[in-house]
């Protein structure tokens, strides 16, 4: 009996020790391991040390959006207004900066639709006006009283 014990521990040895002609990292199959347990399955205490993530809401951030409208430039002062002659149909933003020294506003108005600037914007100050523009002339003008009258009136073309 110790004979072939001692006999299957020296071929044991021999085959550990044998010399190998390439490189068994290299050409040994990758290793993988699976589970028959359901994927969910976990160890008691594994959910206090990982507790499971609340359901995530999507974040405004992460949803592709409209574009942004363009953004019209438009300059108020005593007694002009700077805007481009014509413009975009659609929703667009109009940037409104007083360069005067008095306060001014600014509504363009067309076949019953009107945009207004809640009031007036102080000297140096700039306010925003959205509109959703439909095609044709507007009229636009500074309701401060008598600005209007003193040439702060213009037409804009929408297309």
């Amino acid at each position: 009996m110790q004979k072939i014990v001692l006999a299957a521990a020296l071929v044991c040895a021999l085959v550990a020790c044998s010399p190998k002609s390439e490189d068994e990292s290299q050409s040994s199959p990758t290793q993988s391991t699976t589970s028959s347990a359901a994927p969910n399955a976990q160890e008691p205490h594994a959910r206090e040390m990982n507790p499971p993530a609340p359901p995530q809401n999507e974040l405004p951030s992460a949803r592709i959006g409209e574009a942004a409208p363009p953004e019209i430039q438009v300059e108020v002062t005593e007694y002009a207004i700077r805007i481009p002659p014509q413009i975009p149909a659609g929703h667009q933003t109009l940037t409104i900066t007083n360069s005067g020294k008095e306060k001014h506003g600014l509504v363009l108005e067309s076949d019953g639709h009107e945009y207004a600037l809640p009031e007036p914007l102080a000297r140096g100050a700039k306010g925003s006006l959205n509109v959703d523009l439909k095609p044709g002339t507007y009229n636009v003008y500074c309701p401060v009283p008598g600005h209007k009258e003193k040439g702060m009136s213009t037409t804009v073309v929408v297309k």
